[in-house]
């Protein structure tokens, strides 16, 4: 299996870098996937047709976080200083906190390089690209559904999973 084979469609649908991060937020949270599902945990930052980063909940915890805040000291924290930091980040822009490390698959390439690309970057997704376009997004659970469909002996009709023998 390759990449092609596991992958979403890429609908076009991204956030704008200049976008404000509450207005980033408010749309990730009522994004209706194709499923009917409301929310999503993360997407793509476009710049016109050029991926310039991917923003998450964890890209927005870590920027209510202070870099420097050990977390050892929590103790000397104050009570609401979360609260207090997620204020602040009202007025930022998505390029501000998005993350610019970016990690792609070709279509062609295995399940097993899309699965060391998630786990040696902690990815929960994976733009595929062809040509320099994304055409499509692998979701860590799209791999993880085909691992544990061969455990569990569904994949492609076949049954010679880990079930009983």
């Amino acid at each position: 299996m390759k990449a092609k084979d596991i992958m979403s469609p890429f609908n076009g649908v991204a956030l704008d870098p200049e976008m404000g991060l509450k207005e980033a937020v408010e749309f990730m949270s009522s994004y209706k996937k194709n499923d009917g599902t409301v929310g999503v945990k993360g997407m793509l930052v476009m710049n016109g047709d050029k991926v310039v980063g991917t923003l998450s909940m964890e890209d927005v915890l870590r920027s209510v976080i202070p870099f420097y805040i050990n977390p050892l000291l929590s103790d000397f924290t104050w009570e609401g200083m979360l609260l207090n930091m997620a204020s602040r980040m009202c007025n930022k822009k998505v390029k501000e906190i998005m993350n610019k490390n970016l990690i792609f698959a070709e279509q062609d390439d295995s399940l097993m390089e899309c699965a060391e690309k998630l786990i040696k970057y902690n990815l929960q997704r994976l733009p595929v690209v062809e040509k320099g376009k994304v055409v499509g997004i692998i979701l860590i659970r799209d791999l993880y559904n085909v691992v544990i469909n061969k455990i569990l002996g569904r994949l492609n009709g076949n049954t010679d999973g880990c079930g009983d023998k």
